[in-house]
């Protein structure tokens, strides 16, 4: 049977894992994050509180370059954790700090140890800055060529989706972690 661990990386990836714990299993679930918040409010059986001493437990502030230097100090501690793993699923919404700058480090951790990985991640809404639409972005063209594949959920798309059934944008937040969380049982279940 086929090792995997699924980590949860920033806000975002923390709520589509719990809503994959809710829905299917709390097995073999991390969430590595720089964010005291995201590690209370996760599910996963295993939290990692990274950064320390660079965040004081407060996040990245939408700023990725303090989530890749949370990622480079804690490197060790998270090598330890995915090594003897056949597959690691990294969980992230893009755009912000937290989830956009650690998916771009540890994915080299993972290329390193040469373990099959899987990004599933989220684009921002058109109706947020162009900044944060700019940094999605560059991560996908950082990441896409270092893991094995990359699977986009566009949350603008889902938005439009809920709202041709008249609901809410909180709803189209609830919509993008469902669809996330179904394509984790699908990597899963196709892999082991």
């Amino acid at each position: 049977m086929l090792d995997f661990k699924i980590i949860a990386l920033g806000g975002a990836g923390v709520s589509i894992v719990n809503n994959y714990i809710e829905n299917y299993t709390n097995t073999n679930t991390l969430v590595i994050s720089p964010n005291r918040d995201n590690i209370n409010f996760s599910n996963c059986s295993t939290k990692m509180l990274i950064g320390n001493n660079i965040t004081n437990g407060l996040g990245c502030f939408g700023n990725p370059e303090m989530g890749r230097k949370a990622v480079e100090i804690s490197k060790d501690e998270i090598e330890k954790v995915v090594k003897d793993t056949s597959l690691v699923i990294l969980v992230a919404g893009l755009g912000g700090g937290n989830g956009t700058g650690e998916i771009e480090e540890i994915v080299k951790i993972t290329n390193k140890l040469k373990t099959k990985t899987i990004a599933i991640v989220t684009f921002p809404f058109s109706f947020e800055r162009k900044n944060r639409k700019d940094a999605a972005n560059k991560c996908i063209q950082k990441i896409q060529n270092s893991v094995d594949e990359v699977i986009i959920i566009k949350n603008e798309e889902l938005l439009q989706k809920a709202f041709s059934n008249s609901k809410s944008l909180m709803d189209a937040f609830r919509l993008s972690d469902k669809e996330a969380a179904k394509k984790i049982k699908e990597v899963i279940d196709k892999n082991i």
